[in-house]
């Protein structure tokens, strides 16, 4: 899930840094004091859940040192994480990016020095160690994604056709290129099983039936033939849901319910004029968060992106990332600047409980 984040700032001012980093931006009120976190962490960037129980959060201090915190009792308590001391976790610009394909296996991406890293713990979260990549495998990569916790794909902004994947759990990784003809930019990708993944960066998709070893480019809607897509989500091997934007101002999105075989448009409410984030918690559930001239609004789809409702959020708390893990339960992660917060609901976004991280 592809996110950066803001101080808080008037909704025009991030309206305006978005359309010139072409990135999601997290705008939310403080806390109360009663629910404010340590200021130990004062921007998450990403979150990702690997059970119902079992997520981890990723961000930055007011000064740009890079922190992982877990929580293993479904968001109540939050602990800081061991990473190697010579990393500084995310890199300050592009890699914010973490994904769990299970309670103990998850993958971040992070900068050591002047080299992008990918970390990985096997244990939940207790230890990060850093994935050794080949000199000509180091790219500042902003997707990752897990199908499985031995197949993994990343990708890189900006670099065509540039993605690498690991099919034994991040020990080795090597190049697999995508067809020409796929667009550059900063992309976004999600796994629906251990073989099935797809891709959006420009305006292609791009899918995969074997892990990531080859991709072809797929078929999509001459309605949306001017959208530049951003993010994706899938829940299982046929079912994506996939959101883009056409000329900053308006939010579109296609779904597929045969592993990217054929795409359908489908409806994103008007107001909308860019993508955050985006999760789906089951084949129909989904959780997006969009900017509209106004405001940023938690959105929900029971019926795969034929429609959209809002969501709303206790007061004074915006999300800036998110993850679903079921129909019922998401865990989604804000902060104002000074400290962090953690949002869950268990009843499809009903009701949320807040707790700080």
């Amino acid at each position: 899930m592809r996110n950066i984040w803001s101080r808080p700032l008037a909704i025009a001012g991030a309206v305006a840094l978005v359309a010139a980093l072409g990135v999601g931006v997290l705008v939310s009120s403080a806390p109360s004091a009663s629910a404010a976190g340590p200021a130990s962490l004062a921007y998450p960037f990403g979150i990702a859940c690997g059970s119902t129980s079992s997520c981890q959060v990723v961000g930055d201090t007011t000064s740009f040192a890079g922190l992982i915190f877990g929580t293993a009792d479904a968001g109540v308590t939050w602990s800081q994480e061991r990473v190697p001391s010579n990393l500084t976790f995310p890199d300050k610009l592009i890699s914010r990016y973490v994904t769990c394909p299970s309670r103990s296996e998850c993958l971040a991406l992070g900068d050591q020095g002047n080299h992008p890293a990918i970390l990985r713990t096997a244990n939940g979260g207790v230890s990060w160690s850093a994935v050794s990549l080949p000199r000509a495998l180091r790219k500042g990569y902003a997707a990752v994604a897990c199908g499985s916790a031995a197949q993994c794909v990343a990708a890189a902004p900006y670099v065509s056709e540039f993605v690498i994947g690991t099919h034994n759990g991040g020990k080795s990784w090597s190049h697999e290129a995508l067809p020409a003809g796929a667009g550059g930019g900063i992309p976004d990708m999600s796994c629906g099983s251990a073989n099935h993944c797809q891709l959006v960066v420009g305006n292609s998709v791009l899918g995969t039936t074997n892990g990531g070893r080859t991709w072809v480019l797929e078929h999509l809607p001459k309605a949306v033939a001017s959208a530049n897509f951003d993010l994706v989500s899938c829940h299982s091997a046929g079912s994506c849901l996939a959101t883009g934007n056409v000329s900053g101002s308006r939010v579109v999105s296609i779904r597929t319910a045969n592993g990217g075989k054929s795409w359908t448009a489908g409806k994103v409410p008007g107001g909308a004029q860019q993508d955050v984030q985006l999760s789906c918690g089951s084949n129909s559930a989904c959780l997006g968060i969009f900017i509209t001239s106004s405001s940023v609004e938690l959105l929900k789809t029971s019926n795969a992106g034929r429609s959209w409702s809002p969501v709303k959020l206790p007061s004074g708390f915006g999300a800036g990332d998110i993850a679903c893990v079921s129909r019922t339960v998401c865990e989604a992660v804000g902060g104002d600047g000074t400290s962090a917060f953690a949002l869950r609901t268990t009843n499809g976004g009903a009701t949320w409980t807040v707790n700080p991280v």
